[in-house]
């Protein structure tokens, strides 16, 4: 019997203007919260028709906006990020993109 150990992943990390622009996110055209690009809404809520939207949608074109901890040491830490996938922890919503997320890449957009 053999035993693997996956390695930690390191996120991908990129500036919001860079992953916009590959992966595409879609409009939120009843969006009033969140996200905005050039006075259009790319977040959609974590209830309602939003959610069922995201849910919907292919699960590796799903992201998260996260809000992130201070940290006490680093005066620069806390704010948002945004991640892949679907998820519940301190998030605020959720982006939908036409392009899907690369498998086995972990990202983190900073996001503030």
């Amino acid at each position: 019997m053999t035993t693997t150990t996956q390695q930690p992943q390191t996120p991908v990390n990129s500036n919001f203007d860079t992953w916009f622009d590959q992966f595409n996110p879609i409009e939120n055209e009843t969006g009033d919260s969140g996200v905005f690009v050039d006075d259009k809404c790319y977040m959609f809520e974590t209830y309602g028709d939003d959610l069922e939207k995201v849910k919907a949608a292919n699960p590796e074109c799903v992201w998260t906006v996260v809000e992130i901890d201070e940290d006490e040491d680093d005066e620069e830490s806390g704010g948002y990020v945004i991640v892949d996938g679907y998820h519940h922890v301190n998030r605020l919503g959720y982006i939908i993109t036409e392009k899907p997320s690369v498998t086995g890449c972990f990202y983190e957009i900073s996001y503030d």
